[in-house]
């Protein structure tokens, strides 16, 4: 005859691997849902005319500042005498400080210095 013991485990184990197999299915059926019910918000907007045009207008603009920002002088760190400057002058420079290597060398690894410098400490 069996034990009834045994008949207890099996059944016990059986209903452990279903009630595993029911949750597992279950949490599937709940991501499903929730991917279902997100989906709507998750799509881009569709591309019309207006949206074109805006697009249009706002690469412009920034190709337009872009521009500007290469072709003019302005101060990025006037205390650590970091300047911007035009591209074309900028290349001039370069070319004319590089017929010297070795000075210009020396020269570049000063201004990195000099711009990696810490910031004074205003507290003390």
């Amino acid at each position: 005859m069996h034990d009834p013991l045994e008949m207890k485990t099996a059944f016990s184990s059986s209903a452990s691997l279903a009630l595993r197999i029911a949750g597992f299915l279950g949490l599937l059926l709940l991501f499903g849902a929730i991917l279902a019910a997100v989906r709507p918000w998750a799509q881009p907007r569709g591309v019309d005319a207006a949206r074109i045009d805006q697009r249009r207008t706002d690469l412009a603009e920034l190709q337009n500042r872009a521009r500007e920002e290469l072709a003019r002088y302005a101060f990025l760190d006037p205390a650590k005498g970091i300047v911007r400057l035009p591209i074309a002058r900028a290349m001039e420079l370069v070319c004319q400080e590089w017929q010297q290597p070795a000075a210009a060398r020396s020269n570049l690894l000063a201004r990195l210095e000099k711009a990696l410098a810490p910031a004074p400490n205003p507290y003390e």
